[in-house]
């Protein structure tokens, strides 16, 4: 194993096995007979390769969602004996696929004021969070902004209002046109977001660069 596929699951080198069987008890058991079925067909000849999605153990007990291509080097009698694969951690991109696949379906044939409601009400479900708005500059040079539409885990839909940018992590998004995360403390370095913990803002730009 690679020093960057031990670092993917938390391991060194004297913390595992250096073979198939300890690549195998990574596995999801939820996923093993799958890959084992699809390793068997690429072994077999019937697949020109091995490429599987699968779940592999982080050994803090979490889950790493990968891409696994491999391919199995033949003798001149066409035996296998070796199979060469990569996995690719793609665990950040599932978990964004999920939620923009919930928005999707959540927004689908929505349009007008209810697109906008659908979508925070769908965003806040996808990402699981206490509060979600869409918000559209009020001004020119923008130092305020109103919203279009608000969600809240407590609430549900709630009325829509305008606020000043000036002291709040929006400025940074409309401001610079840049993505901000912010997990945790945001109450600390905004004092005016009091009792708020964490913050994600993501700009809406138009084509010609003007920030909606």
């Amino acid at each position: 194993f690679s020093p960057r596929w031990l670092g993917m699951l938390g391991f060194v080198p004297a913390d595992i096995g250096h073979d198939r069987v300890a690549w195998r008890e990574r596995i999801h058991p939820d996923d093993r007979a799958a890959v084992d079925a699809a390793i068997a067909r690429h072994l077999a000849g019937t697949e020109a390769r091995f490429e599987h999605e699968l779940r592999l153990l982080h050994r803090d007990g979490s889950v790493r969602n990968v891409i696994s291509p491999g391919i199995a080097l033949r003798d001149e009698h066409g035996s296998p004996y070796r199979l060469v694969g990569l996995d690719t951690d793609v665990t950040r991109l599932k978990r964004v696929q999920t939620v923009l696949d919930a928005v999707a379906e959540g927004t689908a044939g929505a349009f007008g004021d209810e697109f906008f409601r659908a979508m925070v009400r769908h965003f806040a479900r996808a990402l699981d969070v206490d509060r979600v708005f869409v918000t559209e500059c009020a001004d020119e040079p923008v130092t305020r902004v109103r919203t279009l539409a608000v969600w809240s885990k407590s609430q549900g839909h709630t009325a829509n209002f305008e606020y000043a940018l000036d002291g709040t992590p929006c400025a940074e998004v409309v401001g610079e046109g840049r993505a901000c995360f912010h997990p945790e403390g945001v109450s600390r370095m905004f004092p005016r977001e009091k009792g708020v913990e964490s913050f994600l803002g993501l700009p809406i730009v138009a084509s010609d660069g003007r920030m909606l």
